[in-house]
């Protein structure tokens, strides 16, 4: 469970090199200018003490609404995608496709939060923190206790998400960085469609499958 929450935690985010002013007009505006994006990302699982776990790396496309890939390149091959209906997680090397409904699995996840509109800030309570890093914070604590994570932290960057760490209830901190981003592409809806390759395994866990 935790590898598909880590996965889409990732799955809509961007980054850039200049700090602006206000980082919640920042988030806000994001909304309403980027509805498609692509780029390269690292991501990282830290410990309690900041060492890290697992890394990952790779490429990814996101189009609103609720439409992405990630590609995972290292450590080793995988893709997480959503169509705007259908989640699915593609194992390479177990060579398994295990398939979600997309509003179920992305309820209350950054993915959400992130690839949708500003009505899903109403389901944090949102903190100016101090800068740091070169980029100007916000904590986002979740409203609701059923939520996976604990807290969520992003820091903005020429108006738009540098980097997000995901404190879980665990003491663990997923850590993401995007370069290399493309704002507003255009993506063809192929990208978006689940292909499944030939002697590959499905395991379909939508309602009613």
């Amino acid at each position: 469970m935790r590898l598909w929450q880590v996965l889409c935690g990732a799955a809509l985010l961007l980054s850039s090199a200049l700090v602006s002013a206000d980082p919640l007009a920042d988030l806000k505006l994001f909304y309403a200018e980027v509805s498609s994006l692509s780029g390269d990302f690292e991501q990282r699982l830290l410990d309690e003490d900041g060492d890290t776990l697992e890394r990952y790396a790779g490429r990814f496309w996101m189009q609103r609404p609720g439409r992405f890939l990630w590609l995972y390149d290292t450590p080793y091959e995988q893709q997480l995608g959503a169509d705007g209906e259908t989640l699915w997680h593609y194992d390479v090397d177990l060579r398994q496709i295990t398939m979600r409904d997309a509003a179920t699995s992305l309820s209350g996840t950054p993915a959400e939060l992130l690839g949708g509109d500003l009505s899903q800030l109403d389901r944090y309570k949102l903190t100016r923190l101090s800068d740091a890093d070169g980029l100007e914070w916000l904590q986002l604590l979740p409203h609701s206790d059923s939520s996976d994570f604990e807290e969520i932290r992003i820091g903005m960057a020429g108006g738009q998400p540098a980097q997000v760490l995901l404190s879980d209830r665990l003491g663990q901190t997923t850590a993401m960085i995007l370069h290399d981003l493309k704002r507003n592409p255009k993506i063809g809806a192929e990208r978006f469609s689940l292909q499944v390759p030939e002697g590959v395994t499905v395991v379909d866990e939508r309602p009613g499958a």
